[in-house]
């Protein structure tokens, strides 16, 4: 039986078809519980046959061809700052492939399957998280709304 963020991971692998399992991708390494996580499973889904390469940092050409430990909190915030201070969305940096997952379900699996990561303060937004407690489908209803934004400017 898969667990949620498998499950997030395997529908967000089939829907953006990033790449095939005879590919060679480089995932950034950053030592996060979000790069410990995507590296999990990323070897339980492709049985270990994805040939990855891990890197410290962005090479200059291939921005688009990195994996990046994400995560949705990540994600909000840097949108929702965007949108106050009334800036563009910043162009994404390598591939997001845990972008729909919420740092707790993250944070959960990394302990539970005893992953080693560094840990990391990250910083919150206090509104969003006092809303997400009264109303716990906040995180994603705004980050469907941030995805929407995002689509309607590019068009």
């Amino acid at each position: 039986m898969t667990n949620p963020i498998e499950a997030k991971l395997r529908k967000e692998l089939r829907i953006g078809k990033y790449f095939s399992s005879k590919d060679t991708v480089y995932l950034l390494n950053d030592g996060s519980k979000e790069y410990a996580v995507l590296k999990y499973l990323l070897d339980k889904i492709f049985n270990k046959r994805l040939d990855i390469n891990e890197i410290k940092a962005f090479p200059s050409k291939t921005q688009k061809e990195v994996l990046v430990g994400w995560n949705m909190d990540r994600e909000i915030n840097e949108k929702l700052d965007c949108f106050l201070k009334n800036k563009e969305f910043p162009k994404e940096k390598g591939i997001r492939l845990m972008k729909h997952v919420p740092e707790e379900f993250i944070e959960r699996f990394a302990k539970q399957n005893k992953l080693k990561f560094k840990p990391k303060k990250e910083k919150k937004n206090k509104i969003i998280e006092e809303m997400h407690k009264r109303h716990p489908q906040t995180k994603f209803s705004l980050l469907k709304s941030f995805e929407y934004i995002q689509e309607e400017l590019v068009k």
